[in-house]
């Protein structure tokens, strides 16, 4: 990857506090993670989104958002509101109880 390029992982997610801190432990140990923009979409949780919790990764990562949609919009239009909202060439999509085992997957 390019030094100059960044990455957006975009996460729609849902009810999902522990699987979500898997997830970004995964990313956090990639190589190029001062390259990664992570945006995390919390769909109108019950339970939402332990912000307070989470915010000790922003320092893992080039930009760190996490945003509560304020009414439930389903996988799809969750997923879509953030790929709206992606300002960098490259992004993809990661679900909120994935977990990435290879440190150079994004590289």
């Amino acid at each position: 990857m390019n030094k100059d390029v960044d990455l957006t992982i975009c996460i729609p997610a849902y009810n999902n506090n522990e699987s979500l801190e898997r997830a970004l432990n995964s990313i956090k140990d990639q190589s190029i993670a001062s390259k990664i923009n992570i945006y995390i979409s919390d769909d109108c949780s019950p339970t939402p989104i332990d912000i307070k919790r989470l915010e000790r990764f922003k320092k893992h990562f080039n930009s760190f958002k996490i945003i509560r949609q304020h009414i439930n919009l389903g996988v799809l239009s969750n997923a879509e509101w953030l790929f709206k909202n992606i300002k960098t060439d490259f992004y993809t999509f990661l679900q909120h109880d994935d977990v990435i085992a290879d440190v150079n997957f994004y590289k």
